[in-house]
């Protein structure tokens, strides 16, 4: 259960983590694993860009020059014409392939009868449903859009000309239109700006005079109001706005004013109280310090002081001389109040007459604030008036202006566009043989990088171990290589028995007790096969991997002395047989008693290959038909012995044998008599038979076919047994393409086999197709 989280788990999509050097491998992988799909689209479309090259009669290019010359504008710019910009350039342009410029050229040059034109105005003709005679416009019409195809005008960038060519098989007929539709374009650029500028002249003419009228309306109005309202105007503005402004001017210093006197008077009558409070003299106000009689009386007290306090150092507080001094200081201090109070009252006399004034002034704004409210509705409608005199004015002379510009321009018969440059007969043909090659060639090259991902994208099965391990949640235990034989052995040998087995005990007849004679060694041909390929090349790739196998079953089966392992697939055809018979010999051939059981009764494929025409197997076994003795095979090879399907294998339900009670027992007998067991099953993934081997099945091998087997296919296989799925040994990948496996995983490093010969192939096996290995493989076995 807890695998089964766990793959569900990895199914949702992960961000991967990878920086620019990995990105750039799995791309070179890619191109390695596609090269021959890229290489193959490449060549075919550069074919066809040759063969267009090739087929494609040569062309010519006629090409002239138009210029809207600003050095000719430069009189209509004086009187306020605003230059070309490239928005009007482009509307040129699109001008210059209207029907009122082709038109005229189609008939100057009579192209309706033009050998070239004929056929395609036919051709234009009966595709458009047309039936009888065409009538000439009609023909006409179908011309300009022949003219139109070949023909094509495009502005130079940043500059003001316009670029025209006409593409032909004729290069004198190529120049003889471009001339045309270029003086052609002038003559429509000339009639239209001359009938535009009579039109605009003859408006403007009319709107003049009645705007004229109206801005005299309007001014003899505003005349009119000023002077039933008694309304004059200084300067832009109404005579009772000038007073108020004035008044308010006045009043707000007049506020100042008192705001000054009221702070002077406030700040010496502290100054008085403080000083009749206190002893001391100080008398700081700015008028005081100012007043000559109070700074005379000051530096006296301050003498006096001085001589004060040095007489009581010398003789005492008390002293006649000292006391005397003191009353000179107090009278001067006294005559100080005195000054500072006629100060107070001039300031007193400053805030009144300040007041007044401002009082004044306030009535006086109140009177000017009544007057001009009395007028605001009258200055209201007065601005009315002036705002539709001043508008009207604004538009008379506006429009007398552009009136006056465009009687001149029309007096000036000047046009603004010219050919610079007329086309010439062009010498060498136009079209250009490398670029539609080069095209071809990059297109087929996009084209096969876009098969090459697209199919790589889709090939939605196994190719490495991680990829295995990753989706099935279980480690990869071995890449085992696709062998290289061909299909006459494969037949071959069925057809022969294998030639690798022989009863184990008694004769060849069957039911015989297995304690009886010896019987004969049931010997044939052998020829090579996948079931032998273990011991055809005991030091290849192939046998190493089984190597591998063995070593994770010991790993994981340590803890016991009998290890039954069940070999199955998710589906059929994966090898899951052939991985059964060459784990099974390798171990046999190690010393090992080993014992291989076919348990794939609806495909007995074993079963055919190593006991051909055997009538008992565990089908009898289980049913108890016959005894394990009578039913066991020995391998001709090895030291294997072989416990085929049984005939009944096909006439009774698999499930039914695999559940049956009697199958546990048959597997214990098996785990008493031999080291390891190999088990032969069905696949899980179209039938449940698997599941039924549970009890007696230590653990399973799980055979994935590599680029066939899709990773959903085995996952959901997997979900389906889950028993299985919880004591999976492992997964391994079998006919694996060596040759491909590197440009799928990174890590993999190519093993050769251990011959020193072998150790140079190893950069031609890593760059070039298998099909030039399978040659050097076949020349290096030959020689």
């Amino acid at each position: 259960m807890l695998k089964n989280l766990e793959r569900a788990a990895t199914r949702q999509p992960k961000v991967p983590e990878t920086n620019a050097m990995e990105s750039l491998g799995s791309a070179l992988r890619l191109l390695r694993r596609q090269l021959w799909v890229v290489i193959s689209t490449t060549f075919l479309l550069s074919s066809l860009g040759v063969v267009y090259v090739l087929i494609t009669p040569p062309t010519y290019t006629a090409k002239g020059l138009l210029v809207t010359d600003s050095k000719r504008l430069q009189l209509t710019q004086s009187f306020g014409e605003a230059t070309i910009d490239p928005l009007e350039l482009e509307t040129e342009v699109e001008v210059l392939k209207s029907d009122n410029v082709l038109l005229p050229v189609v008939k100057e040059l009579r192209l309706t009868e033009h050998p070239g034109f004929e056929e395609t105005i036919g051709l234009r003709a009966k595709l458009f449903g047309s039936r009888g005679p065409i009538p000439e416009s009609a023909r006409e019409e179908h011309a300009v859009q022949v003219l139109l195809d070949s023909l094509t005008a495009t502005r130079l960038p940043r500059t003001r000309i316009i670029e025209i060519s006409y593409k032909s098989r004729e290069p004198a007929f190529a120049a003889q239109v471009v001339n045309a539709v270029a003086n052609s374009f002038i003559r429509e650029q000339f009639e239209s700006r001359a009938q535009g500028a009579g039109q605009a002249s003859a408006w403007l003419e009319t709107r003049v005079k009645e705007l004229g009228e109206e801005a005299s309306r309007a001014e003899q109005a505003v005349v009119k109001f000023k002077r039933d309202n008694n309304i004059v105007d200084t300067g832009g503005k109404l005579t009772a706005e000038q007073q108020l402004g004035e008044i308010n001017t006045k009043l707000v210093n007049a506020r100042a004013e008192t705001a000054d006197a009221r702070a002077k008077l406030s700040r010496i009558d502290a100054t008085l109280a403080r000083n009749r409070s206190d002893s001391t003299l100080n008398a700081t106000v700015a008028d005081a310090l100012k007043n000559e009689v109070v700074n005379n009386l000051r530096s006296q007290y301050f003498v006096l002081a001085n001589r004060e306090a040095d007489y009581s150092a010398r003789y005492g507080k008390d002293h006649l001389a000292v006391i005397k001094l003191r009353t000179q200081m107090r009278g001067i201090r006294n005559s100080i109040l005195d000054e500072l109070q006629r100060l107070a009252e001039v300031y007193k006399s400053d805030l009144e007459i300040a007041k007044h004034k401002e009082d004044q002034l306030e009535k006086e704004y109140s009177a000017a604030v009544l007057n001009t409210q009395k007028t605001s509705q009258s200055q209201v409608k007065l601005r009315e008036l002036e705002g539709a005199a001043r508008t009207n004015r604004a538009l008379y002379d506006n429009f007398l202006a552009r009136y006056l510009e465009q009687v001149q321009q029309q007096s000036m018969k000047i046009g603004d566009v010219r050919l610079i440059s007329p086309a010439t007969q062009p010498q060498k043909p136009s079209n250009k043989k490398i670029l539609p090659i080069a095209l071809a060639s990059f297109g087929g090259l996009a084209l096969g990088l876009a098969i090459a991902v697209l199919r790589d994208m889709t090939d939605r099965v196994f190719r490495t171990g991680q990829q295995v391990e990753k989706s099935l949640r279980t480690k990869c235990i071995a890449l085992v290589p696709a062998l290289e034989t061909d299909a006459a052995s494969r037949a071959g040998d069925r057809a022969e028995g294998g030639g690798a087995a022989r009863r184990a005990g008694g004769d060849a007849s069957p039911g015989r007790n297995a304690g009886g004679s010896k019987g004969p060694r049931n010997v044939v041909s052998r020829r090579r096969s996948p079931a032998t390929a273990i011991i055809d090349a005991p030091f290849s790739r192939f046998a190493d991997e089984f190597h591998s196998i063995k070593l994770a079953a010991d790993l994981y089966g340590s803890a016991g002395s009998s290890k039954v392992i069940g070999v199955t697939s998710a589906l059929p055809g994966e090898g899951k047989s052939t991985i059964a018979v060459n784990l099974a010999r390798l171990i046999a051939r190690t010393g090992s008693r080993t014992a291989l059981v076919d348990c794939d009764f609806r495909k007995p494929e074993l079963s055919k290959l190593l006991a051909p025409g055997a009538d008992l197997g565990v089908s009898e076994v289980v049913g108890g038909v016959a005894s394990l003795g009578e039913a066991l095979w020995k391998d001709d090879l090895s030291e294997l012995v072989f416990l085929p399907a049984g005939a009944r294998a096909g006439l009774v339900h698999p499930n039914e044998i695999l559940a049956s009670d009697a199958a546990p027992k048959l597997f214990e007998n098996l785990r008493q008599l031999y080291n390891w067991v190999i088990v032969d099953l069905p696949s899980i993934g179209p039938v449940p038979d698997v599941q039924s081997t549970i009890r007696f099945v230590d653990s399973y091998l799980l055979v994935v076919e590599w680029g066939r087997t899709d990773p959903s296919t085995v996952e959901h296989a997997l979900d389906r047994a889950k028993g299985v799925d919880d004591c999976l040994l492992g997964a391994l990948l079998n006919k694996v393409d060596m040759s491909r496996l590197p440009s799928y995983d990174p890590n993999y490093v190519l093993k050769l086999d251990k011959r020193p010969e072998d150790e140079s192939l190893h950069r031609f096996r890593r760059f070039w197709p298998p099909a030039s290995w399978s040659w050097l493989n076949a020349h290096r076995k030959n020689s």
